[in-house]
Order: structure tokens, then sequence, then C-alpha cells
């Protein structure tokens, strides 16, 4: 029989936008062990895809948000992170035995949400052909616009992921969205559709369990390590803070 294979399990709460992603650039190239992390953010900032041209987001919709902006390491549109749940994963292909390929790993993720969705009376699916509802806002912001495996609930996107690869190491992360999204009021959230306040910590319970049911892997409780939270106090004051980094495209 196989060993089952072991994974970090991170949750680090809210935490400053430029911490957030220095923390799980961390994870994936300063790290050679899997972990799966779930984050908010404090304060609510909006992050661009990191192909993103910033002046895009110099209008006053964006300015009137009050909200901090910061450059993803990832691609896709630009995401207002404010009530929500956001994951993220790093790990070697080789430690993910149920995904082969990346779009495999979208896929296995998205279906933990849905199934976490699910314990709400939440009916949620991978998006397909289906056409939205909440589709049709500006291109740049990822909830306005949707891809085939987005999961949708109620007509609308709820959650969206995005990733990057490195050699054989993979970063990807997500968010859902547990209440209304101000940048783009018309997606779906998890309070709205449940009928009640659902926040943080509940939804992260339910989907920590349902991943520890699908991926099939050994979850163990961990926190960054004192070498990890220096590099990581090193990539955001240096990378993620910067109007270098922030501005570049």
């Amino acid at each position: 029989m196989p060993d089952v294979k072991k994974w970090r399990l991170l949750d680090t709460g809210a935490d400053a936008p430029a911490w957030n992603m220095a923390v799980d650039e961390v994870l994936f190239l300063h790290s050679q062990n899997p972990a799966l992390r779930t984050y908010g953010w404090n304060p609510p900032a909006v992050s661009l895809g990191y192909f993103q041209n910033f002046s895009a987001f110099e209008s006053e919709k964006i300015k009137k948000l009050g909200v901090e902006i910061v450059r993803r390491a990832t691609g896709g549109g630009a995401i207002l992170h404010e009530d929500e749940l956001t994951y993220s994963m790093a790990a070697d292909m080789g430690d993910m035995p149920f995904a082969e390929t990346n779009t495999d790993a979208y896929r296995v993720f998205h279906e933990i949400i849905i199934a976490a969705l699910a314990g709400f009376g939440i009916s949620a699916s991978e998006r397909g052909g289906m056409k939205l509802e909440s589709d049709g806002g500006p291109a740049e912001y990822c909830f306005a616009k949707s891809a085939s495996m987005d999961v949708v609930a109620d007509g609308r996107k709820i959650a969206g992921s995005a990733q990057r690869r490195r050699g054989n190491r993979i970063l990807m992360h997500g968010s859902i969205f547990l209440g209304p999204n101000r940048l783009v009021p018309e997606a779906a959230s998890v309070s709205s559709l449940a009928g009640r306040r659902i926040g943080y910590e509940e939804f992260a319970v339910a989907f920590v369990s349902r991943a520890r049911k699908n991926l099939g892997v050994e979850m163990i409780s961990d926190m960054l390590t004192e070498t990890e939270k220096k590099i990581a106090v090193e990539i955001a004051s240096g990378k993620y803070s910067s109007g270098e980094w922030t501005r570049k495209k």
C-alpha cells in the first residue's frame, strides 16, 4: 500500500495584502513541502493579475473603494478581496496523485469548494458552457467574466482560481466570496445564497474538512517557520509593497 502524502495545513487568518502574497510565494518557491493555506485580507485590497496593466485601475471607481492595490504572481483579472475566504496550495506535481495536470488541479480544488457550498445548502457547479448573469462587466475584473472551470451558483460566479508554475512546482490560489462584493455586485456570495451570515471561520472549517476528504492526503496543522517568516518579510517589503512591482505593467 503506497504511503499517504503528508501536507502542511496553515490558517494564517486576515493579514495585509503584501504579506498575503509574500507568504504564498514563500510556500511556492521556498518550501519543499506541499501546503494548503486559508487566509483573509486586512485591510481589504484589490489584487491585480500578473499581466494586467496598472493604468486600468486608476479609475474613480477603484479609488472610491478606498483599498490598497497589490499585484499577484498569478494571472487572471482583478479581484476585490473584502468579505471572502482565500485559499492557496503550493506543491510539486508529484505530491498530487489526484492531479496529473494543471486542469486536474483546478477541477479537484473547485470540487472541494462545490462540496463545501453544498454543506450550506448551496447548489454549485463548474460553469461549463453556461452563460452567467454576472458576466458582461469590465473584462479586467475576474468576477465579471468567467471561464469554463469557474465555480458558479444561482447563475453567477462565486469562486475562481489562478495558477503559476515554476518547473515542477505549482502555486494555485483562489477566492470564494462570503458576502456581496463592491467591485462586482453581480457576483454570487455564500451568505446571500445560504440565507444567513457565513463568516470566514465557519466556511474555513467546511472547506478544510472537505479538502481532507477529497485529497486523500494527511493534513497536518502547521505554522510558518521562523525562516519562512523572515523570507516573507523580505519579499513583502522588497517586492509586493513596492510601486515598481505593483505598477510595472
